[in-house]
């Protein structure tokens, strides 16, 4: 029964969910002068940069722009706060690459969410910084064939370790509710021997 009831519910009720992965790199500025003054300000001005991109995805600027492009090339009307909800970006200290997860129902959605956020980070940069090759999309993300966020044979097993426990439990209760005597005559006929007398319990 815990097992036709786990099953029930993971293979109908829960609807898995597919993640796919864009990766893209802030690309470090062309310095030809070996001036110090210049290349400090260089410096500056690329970590200024670094900065510039995680605030990006803290807005809605990227959003917008991914959400729009997703409906016009793709069909696929999500709104920018949906995707803010299904995107998830990753971006180590001091690290230019980014990487862009997104999660949908279809795997193929997943990997056009991630492309088109790769691409709308890449046109917001270029349109700050003036520089079309600020940003380069390193890796397109491509359709996973494994869903991520539910594991049904892990729900299953879970359901008929769960129904077994409870069958033990109702098994031993039943035991103990027939091992109750409740009368002096089952008493004495267990005994084997007379019943003298009786203590009643009263509650105070």
């Amino acid at each position: 029964m815990g097992v036709a009831v786990a099953a029930g519910f993971a293979y109908g009720v829960m609807k898995p969910a597919y993640s796919s992965t864009a990766l893209t790199v802030v690309n470090q500025q062309k310095n030809n002068t070996e001036s110090v003054n210049q290349m400090l300000n260089q410096n500056q001005y690329d970590s200024e940069l670094l900065a510039t991109s995680k605030s990006l995805f803290k807005t809605s600027a990227v959003f917008d722009e991914a959400s729009a492009q997703l409906l016009k090339k793709d069909n696929l009307n999500i709104s920018s706060s949906d995707l803010q909800k299904q995107v998830k970006v990753d971006n180590e200290d001091n690290s230019r690459a980014f990487s862009i997860h997104a999660t949908a129902k279809h795997s193929k959605d997943a990997a056009l969410i991630a492309n088109e956020m790769a691409a709308a980070f890449q046109k917001t940069i270029a349109a700050i910084t003036n520089h079309n090759d600020t940003v380069t999309i390193l890796a397109q993300a491509t359709p996973s064939s494994a869903a991520t966020s539910t594991k049904p044979m892990f729900i299953v097993v879970l359901g008929a370790v769960v129904g077994f426990l409870i069958g033990l439990a109702w098994i031993v209760l039943r035991e103990i509710k027939k091992a109750t005597i409740k009368t002096k005559e089952t008493l004495g006929q267990i005994a084997n021997a007379p019943v003298l007398g009786v203590i009643t319990l009263k509650k105070l």
